[in-house]
């Protein structure tokens, strides 16, 4: 095959090493349109089969507040006007907190009704703040005290010598309970209660709190850190900064028990949301296979990897839930060739960082008889015009183009293809971009192929973007 000087161009500045930062790509498992609800709304919880507790906010000052569980029915509201829906247990029940004139009552809702969980001692208030697995309640009483509530038996929290007040935001499954902590001094604090003891997780700083922590004692908040307001990872005694590069603002909301935590920042005045996998903290637009959407705050994760967030498409606002996957999604509009011919792209298989073979790409409908070649990358979707070709170039560069084949079929019909084993092609060149090939890695890829009798003599296919399985 003989390129046109264009392409070659193009290709040119191909690289052939390195590999891109270890990601997941998540897909759309479904979402609601929560545009008719002014102010704010957002999840607060998710549980093992993806049902949400979310609360919205809004009124002049956000003083009313409904609360929601959010299945793949919908939305269902719980509760009146002043209800907040705090987290979400096992099989969907949920808690949280109604305010009546100057009180308030803690709750739970194990399947259609709000139970009370009563009275705890002088304390005409209470709140229910989070839910683990047995179905323990952590919450406040009186605005005062600490407690767990279960089988109708509230338990204060006594803390340790140097603090007086601890406001719960979680429960984990070992009954450590996190949230900010309140020194004799008046510091407050990101802490956790475990076993009678206060953990200071944010000594050195003057204020933090706990939005959520796993069953190995992992926390997630906010903090006042270097750059001021900052979202936090706490592991193994170690405080880390993950907020985002160039973020004024940043909270994390929610960690599972492998450690990924999630959250959002303000970058540039607008928020967005972030993932952290322990390594690294990314923009999750960045690994939404859905562009159409900005996703601008991530309010939980579960121990599936799946995800609440709160999206937008223009002025359109929806609430999400994402799951990570190692499948492929076609995206971008193919270059239609002289003979008409609009090809389409698939995939069969997974793509893997260890596989040497299995993962087939196709790119269908293409004109027949006709030379051609798969190329890929790992940086990123683009949308960009390649010289001498029609259609779109679908990704960043650097490139990476595979061997020259023929589309095969019938000249002047639209019944050629070219294929790509990407798991063999990788297993034999292990000096190709993207190797060595790393789980959850993010691929885009695209087919280009000959059309002579155009103006210009080449035609770009839709592009896949996949990520890489184990």
């Amino acid at each position: 095959m003989c390129y046109r000087p264009s392409f070659r161009a193009a290709l040119a500045a191909l690289s052939l090493s390195g590999a891109a930062a270890a990601q997941t790509g998540y897909v759309v498992v479904r979402s609601v349109n929560v545009s008719s609800l002014p102010g704010n709304i957002g999840p607060t919880g998710l549980d093992a089969n993806g049902n949400a507790s979310v609360t919205h906010y809004f009124g002049a000052s956000s003083q009313f507040q409904n609360g929601y569980l959010w299945d793949s029915s919908g939305l269902t509201q719980v509760g009146g006007a002043t209800t907040l829906a705090s987290d979400i247990g096992p099989n969907a029940e949920l808690v949280g907190s109604t305010t009546t004139g100057s009180t308030s009552f803690g709750w739970r809702r194990p399947g259609t009704t709000l139970i009370p969980l009563g009275t705890y001692g002088p304390w005409l208030s209470t709140t229910a703040e989070a839910i683990n697995a047995a179905g323990a309640i952590a919450g406040l009483a009186g605005g005062v005290e600490c407690f767990v509530w279960q089988n109708s038996v509230f338990t204060p929290l006594a803390l340790s010598p140097g603090f007086s007040k601890l406001v719960p935001t979680d429960l984990n499954n070992f009954g450590d309970v996190g949230g900010e902590l309140i020194t004799t001094q008046g510091r407050h604090t990101a802490g956790v209660w475990r076993q009678g003891a206060c953990i200071d997780l944010t000594p050195n700083t003057s204020q933090g709190r706990v939005e959520a922590l796993n069953d190995a004692g992992d926390a997630t908040g906010i903090y006042v850190g270097p750059q001021g307001f900052s979202a936090f990872v706490w592991s193994a005694g170690v405080l880390r900064n993950v907020s985002l590069p160039n973020a004024t603002f940043g909270s994390g909301a929610d960690i599972n028990n492998s450690a990924t935590a999630v959250g959002y920042a303000i970058v540039a005045g607008q928020s967005r949301a972030w993932v952290d996998f322990g390594v690294a903290t990314f923009d999750l637009n960045a690994l939404a296979l859905a562009p159409e959407l900005t996703f601008t705050f991530a309010g939980a994760i579960n121990d599936s990897g799946q995800i609440a967030a709160l999206a937008f498409e223009g002025n359109d606002a929806y609430l999400v839930l994402l799951a990570p996957t190692c499948g492929a999604v076609s995206y971008c509009t193919p270059g239609i060739s002289a003979d008409g011919c609009s090809s389409s792209a698939s995939s069969t298989g997974a793509a893997s960082a260890t596989a040497a073979s299995g993962f087939t790409l196709s790119f269908t409908a293409m004109s027949g008889q006709r030379s051609g070649l798969v190329f890929y990358g790992v940086s990123g979707r683009a949308l960009a015009a390649l010289p001498g070709s029609k259609g779109l170039l679908c990704m960043n560069a650097p490139l990476q183009r595979t061997s020259v084949g023929d589309t095969g079929g019938t000249a002047g019909a639209c019944d050629g293809a070219l294929t790509l084993d990407w798991n063999a092609y990788m297993a034999g060149a292990p000096g190709a971009l993207g190797n060595p090939r790393v789980a959850g890695q993010l691929v885009q890829a695209q087919a280009w192929r000959r059309d002579p009798a155009s103006v210009k003599p080449a035609t770009l296919s839709d592009a896949l973007e996949f990520a890489v399985c184990p």
